[in-house]
């Protein structure tokens, strides 16, 4: 197929289970050295859910810095990968865009803006999709399988379902990539390289803590490969370097809702059963790099599970490690170009305000029932 009839390429993500290194979320946990000599997982058959951990519902009326979410078991057994629960579904595995987003129109500034008119391509070398809020992000993702769609995706969402990358899906692509299946073998574990390209195109490629370059080494090229989830041309990138990645991510509004925090990303965000499944929501705090900011995340979600120190840049890799708070609810991943020489990387988590931010961009998801 010439590369000029390709609108979007996508990476799978089969369903899997992992084995707990920090079940309770605690600062410096590694029960058997998983960042190290990595993360232990096994792939699961169909939709078969043979881990021996479970976590109950999400406690959005914590109090004291408690545990939002509790789970049963211990470090050193498996958890299916929250990931491939999609709302009532359980999933095979998931579908997670091969690179940033861009547009129809990436000549556009900022790659496309802040426009809904403009639709989604998923492609290497071009301007990524940026200064859009995560509002518009949403909905142009979404419109990925609208009626008449250039695509040939269903409008049927019980047949297929685009969405933006939630943060929990996050989780699962790092959770993989930190394994034998990804950047580690024979119990070491090398780190991705980043997108450190200065003018934010899709797929450019450096070893990991490359400095800004005007040079793109693309996604195919030995050097390009760097940045790849799998080491090779058959993974996924941009997730350390680029432009930080706005995911689904937010913290309630108030102690004990259960609702959005929605800020100046948008208004079309209203929490309920049809659209729970497509955001992942964290309970109200007013700390972000302590033990009780860490307490409110997600088991999978790959930030405060993999946080082994105090401080900014405590995640693995020296990654940034700042958690959601009032001012700055919605939650992006991987950092940008600028830090790739310090704390941006895969296990990369910071706060975002949702808005349109000329720095910021989006990835896109599709699950197949």
């Amino acid at each position: 197929i010439p590369e000029s009839e390709v609108l979007a390429y996508y990476v799978w993500i089969p369903r899997y289970k992992y084995k707990v290194f920090n079940i309770t979320k605690t600062i410096g946990t590694d029960s058997y050295n998983a960042q190290n000599t990595g993360i232990d997982i096994v792939f699961e058959q169909g939709i078969e859910s043979t881990g021996e951990i479970t976590c109950n519902e999400y406690n959005f009326s914590i109090t004291n810095g408690s545990l939002s979410e509790t789970c049963s078991g211990s470090n050193g057994e498996y958890y299916t990968h929250p990931a491939f629960s999609f709302g009532d579904t359980e999933l095979t595995g998931i579908w997670v865009g091969k690179f940033e987003i861009s547009s129809s129109l990436p000549t556009n500034d900022y790659g496309g803006g802040g426009s809904t008119s403009l639709t989604v391509r998923i492609k290497p070398n071009v301007s990524t999709w940026r200064n859009n809020s995560i509002s518009n992000f949403y909905t142009v993702i979404k419109n990925m399988q609208s009626g008449g769609n250039e695509y040939g995706l269903s409008s049927d969402d019980k047949i297929i379902d685009s969405h933006m990358l939630k943060n929990i899906e996050w989780g699962a692509v790092a959770y993989l990539t930190h394994s034998d299946y990804g950047k580690c073998s024979n119990g070491s574990c090398g780190e991705i390289g980043r997108n450190n390209y200065n003018n934010y195109m899709t797929g450019c490629g450096s070893a990991p803590g490359s400095s800004p370059s005007s040079v793109c080494n693309e996604y195919d090229t030995t050097t390009g490969m760097l940045a790849s989830t799998t080491g090779n041309v058959y993974g996924i990138y941009d997730m350390g370097g680029g432009a930080y990645e706005y995911v689904m991510g937010n913290m309630s509004n108030t102690q004990g809702s259960y609702t959005y925090n929605v800020g100046n990303a948008g208004n079309n965000f209203l929490y309920n059963n049809d659209t729970a499944k497509y955001i992942d929501i964290y309970s109200y705090g007013t700390t972000i790099n302590d033990q009780r900011a860490y307490n409110r995340v997600r088991l999978g979600d790959a930030t405060g599970e993999v946080v082994s120190t105090t401080g900014y840049q405590g995640a693995w890799n020296n990654d940034y490690s700042v958690f959601v708070s009032s001012s700055y609810p919605w939650v992006h991943r991987g950092g940008f170009y600028q830090s790739a020489s310090n704390f941006s990387g895969i296990f990369d988590f910071g706060w975002d305000t949702g808005i349109l931010i000329s720095v910021n961009t989006a990835r896109a998801t599709l699950v197949v029932y």
